[in-house]
């Protein structure tokens, strides 16, 4: 059996990456201490952007800890590629138990960036051969016809702002293992259906939600570099935490129609909306061949938000148009190095954010079609 070479010399290296990523977080943290210092007191406002800018400190210092987990956590995934490479050459492990491993060992680190608030006690799942359809059909048509956005975006700081990060674009083994709590303190939902129509609602009072998740395998990775697609294929790691939280969620949808999900002729409708609303999302990665460590915090509070689409179905096909509105603000920070180059974005967006957008679903169309050729195939 041929042996699987993972370069561990270059895991070892994206550890040293991030050792360098804390040093130039320190360095934009002094940075933004030494705005902060040399305000005069005497400008209006002053006060406020001394705040802001003290909450963008705290930011990268947060950032600057995590790096440091994720710089160890590299470092104990290179110990254990190099440990179990051995035994899948004698056939004692297949690649599958690499990973698994991989992911045990980066669930220290993972608890390090979060904290125990959602402690990550989830089996490992192990998944193969997955790829992300980047032409999709629906997706392609909301992309095509968003209408209108109505929001104000501030850029704190960029470096390098025309550099892409690699999108993962698809999974040939990889080892996942995530958690979730999510309680509220009151809430209902009710459903029905009668011959023409079907229908749900729910409310939560008090909602709150907190996830965490960390992975690694053997990925796609595509980036767009000078108007020319760059693919590579590269092991990788990750870890994903965030929370949220609703004082009043709601939503309810609807259909009334013929046939037998209601979506042959009729029309369709939905609706949901919270009030004081906010969600945070932390999130690091690394793939070896893009010499690439990211790393990104990001932070939204609606004092309300709505979303709502409504339309027509004619022969399984839902045609409609989508609208969402809220007012709120938010607030981001990327950093890491691509391909050998430091990229930095920190930025914010507040007001009144609007999108109108218009849809098209055809999978009731290619259920019905599958159902009646295989009746005809049965018979």
């Amino acid at each position: 059996m041929n042996p699987i070479r993972v370069d561990t010399a270059a895991l070892n290296a994206q550890a040293s990456e991030l050792d360098r990523l804390q040093d130039e977080l320190a360095r934009l943290s002094d940075m933004v201490s030494s705005i902060s210092s040399s305000l005069s007191w005497k400008i209006p406002g002053g006060n406020l952007i001394r705040g802001k800018l003290a909450v963008k400190q705290l930011q990268l210092n947060a950032q600057r800890t995590r790096a440091a987990a994720l710089a160890s956590s590299l470092r104990n995934v290179s110990s254990l590629y190099g440990r179990t490479e051995s035994r899948i050459v004698s056939g004692e492990a297949g690649p599958a138990d690499v990973v698994g491993q991989a992911i045990g060992a980066i669930t220290g680190g993972v608890n390090a960036i979060i904290g125990t608030a959602v402690p990550i006690v989830a089996p490992i799942e192990i998944s193969y051969g997955e790829w992300k359809d980047k032409k999709a059909f629906n997706d392609s048509l909301m992309d095509k016809n968003e209408r209108k956005k109505l929001k104000k975006e501030y850029d704190g700081y960029q470096k390098n702002e025309d550099e892409d990060w690699y999108e993962k674009n698809g999974t040939i083994l990889e080892g996942k293992r995530e958690k979730k709590v999510e309680v509220y303190d009151q809430g209902k939902s009710v459903e029905g259906e009668a011959r023409f129509a079907q229908g749900s609602a729910e409310y939560k009072v008090g909602d709150r939600e907190a996830h965490a998740s960390a992975q690694a395998g053997l990925y796609v990775y595509e980036k767009d570099a000078d108007g020319n697609t760059k693919r590579i294929f590269s092991p990788g790691v990750g870890a994903e935490a965030g929370a949220s939280f609703a004082i009043l969620s709601a939503s309810a949808e609807g259909r009334v129609g013929l046939g037998e999900d209601n979506n042959m002729f009729g029309a369709y409708g939905s609706v949901e909306g919270e009030l004081v609303s906010g969600e945070a999302e932390a999130k690091l990665s690394a793939n070896l061949a893009g010499k690439e460590v990211y790393g990104k915090l990001s932070a939204e509070f609606n004092a309300a938000k709505v979303e709502g689409s409504a339309g027509i179905s004619v022969l399984g096909t839902d045609i409609g148009v989508t609208g969402a509105a809220k007012i709120g603000l938010g607030a981001h920070a990327e950093a890491g190095f691509t391909d050998g180059k430091l990229k930095v974005d920190i930025g914010a967006a507040v007001g009144i954010g609007f999108d109108v957008g218009f849809e098209i679903d055809v999978s009731g169309t290619i259920d019905a079609v599958c159902s009646f050729a295989k009746g005809l195939f049965n018979w």
